[in-house]
Order: C-alpha cells, then structure tokens, then sequence
C-alpha cells in the first residue's frame, strides 16, 4: 500500500515538472536563458570584423572609379534608387544613368577581383 502511494506520488509530480519550462524563472535574471544563447542571431566578433573589412575595401574602390560613375553607382545600388529618381536627382536621361550604373559596376569589379581572388571567392 505504501509503495503505491509512492508510485502515484512521483506519477504526480512527474506531470507537474513536465509542465514547467526550463527557461521559467529567468526572465528578470541577468543570466541568459539557453535558449536565447542557442538562438542568438547577433554577428560574431570574427563576423563584425570580417564585415568592416569588406566594407573598407568597397568603400576604398569606390573611391578609385570615376566622380560620375561613382555618383550614379551609390545612388542605385547603395541607397536604392531607381533608375527614374537618379535621372530627376541628376537631371540626365535615364539611358545615361543606366550606362553610367552599368559602367560604374564594371569598374568596381575589375577592381575588386584581385581582392575576390585573395579571398578565394572568384
């Protein structure tokens, strides 16, 4: 009788703590619940250094091509722009902002691909 009063208590308690999350508790804790820490989509150390590195080389090639290339490239593929609000920003023909892009572009990658190469990326 004993042993099954035990049984039916530890079946009790069994279905109590599979109820409770192993997370419960912690919100107001100042130690990060695993499941954030399994879940943390933050850049790594390694990663954020990497991208800045990247971004200083970009922004150094920019720099090397043409002033008019240069304008027409940042407003297309950095800010966005369409093709439409470049030639009413730069009051050229939409035709020159296309060339301009597409020139622009070519001269970006010849002069980032001894850079991809370096990287393994080519």
């Amino acid at each position: 009788m004993t042993g099954n009063l035990r049984i039916d208590r530890f079946r009790r308690r069994k279905q109590e703590r599979v109820k409770d999350s192993m997370d419960k508790g912690w919100e107001n804790s100042a130690v990060t619940p695993l499941a954030q820490k399994l879940f943390d989509l933050r850049p790594t150390p390694y990663e954020s250094a990497l991208s800045n590195e990247v971004t200083a080389i970009i922004s150094e090639a920019t720099d090397k091509i043409s002033p008019v290339m240069r304008e027409a490239v940042i407003l297309r593929i950095v800010q966005e722009f369409e093709e439409l609000e470049i030639s009413r920003k730069l009051r050229i023909p939409v035709g020159t902002v296309k060339s301009r892009v597409n020139r622009g572009r070519n001269q970006l990658a010849s002069l980032l691909n001894p850079v991809r190469a370096v990287l393994g990326a080519a």
